[in-house]
């Protein structure tokens, strides 16, 4: 993996490269060779046993190139989805301006004419067990 300093220091030898690699894994329709991540133990609690596997959970960290391709692609599909109207209008996930509060407004706003009752907390407080 190439450390991220080094990435941005050399950015314009490395930039036609990194290029190649995203059209090329675009073109192929593959991953393969980008879609790699180190993967670290990371302990759960310091509380724990450091001693048992049981107490860590795995982490991954994703090649840079690997979540670029990932950015392109979504970019490029936005675009799509946007030019040939193609989102559904109830969809609120991986959508700009769109968010937990955008289908919040929307399900309060259908419920409403119906007279269903809504009761809007700022700040829920769980029952205690």
């Amino acid at each position: 993996m190439l450390p991220k300093q080094l990435l941005e220091d050399n950015i314009d030898s490395l930039l036609p490269t990194i290029v190649n690699i995203v059209n090329l894994s675009l073109s192929t329709g593959s991953m393969d060779g980008v879609k790699l991540a180190d993967i670290s133990p990371l302990l759960k609690d310091k509380k724990l046993d450091g001693n048992s596997l049981n107490s860590y959970s795995p982490v991954s960290n994703l090649t840079y190139v690997g979540k670029l391709v990932e950015r392109v692609v979504l970019k490029r599909l936005n675009v799509h989805m946007q030019q040939g109207n193609l989102h559904c209008p109830d969809q609120f996930a991986y959508k700009k301006n769109h968010s937990t509060e955008t289908i919040l407004v929307k399900i309060v706003n259908d419920l409403l004419p119906v007279g269903i009752k809504v009761r809007l907390v700022a700040n829920p407080v769980r029952a205690k067990r």
